[in-house]
C-alpha cells in the first residue's frame, strides 16, 4: 500500500515532501482525541449563547518552523534546536528557550 502524502497548500496537486506515515512515525506525533462532538462544532456557525465553544487561534510559527525541521531531521522533542539565516537565530524549539 503505497504511503498517502500530504498535499501541497496552494497547489493540492502538488505532493509535499512528508508522508503520513514520516508524521505518524515522528517522536513529535501524538494522538488527541476531542471531547467536542460534530454536533458541537455545527453550533459555532451561528452565533448563540448555547454555544460554549469559542475559537481561539494563537500560532507559534518559529515553534512550528523548528518542529517542521525536527521531523524533517528526526531530531527528538527533548533535544534542543535552532535555525539560523544568515547570521541570525530565527528560531528555536522549546527545549532551546529553557536552555
Amino acid at each position: 500500500m503505497a504511503p498517502s502524502v500530504l498535499t501541497g497548500l496552494i497547489d493540492p496537486s502538488i505532493p509535499a515532501a512528508i508522508t503520513m506515515d514520516t508524521i505518524s512515525s515522528s517522536p513529535l506525533h501524538t494522538h488527541y482525541i476531542s471531547q467536542f462532538t460534530h454536533r458541537n462544532l455545527q453550533l459555532l456557525r451561528t452565533f448563540s449563547p448555547r454555544t460554549f465553544l469559542r475559537v481561539v487561534d494563537h500560532i507559534d510559527l518559529d515553534a512550528f518552523y523548528v518542529q517542521c525541521e525536527m521531523v524533517r531531521l528526526n531530531t527528538p522533542r527533548t533535544q534542543p534546536l535552532a535555525v539560523q539565516q544568515w547570521e541570525s537565530l530565527i528560531a528555536v524549539n522549546y527545549a532551546a528557550s529553557v536552555v
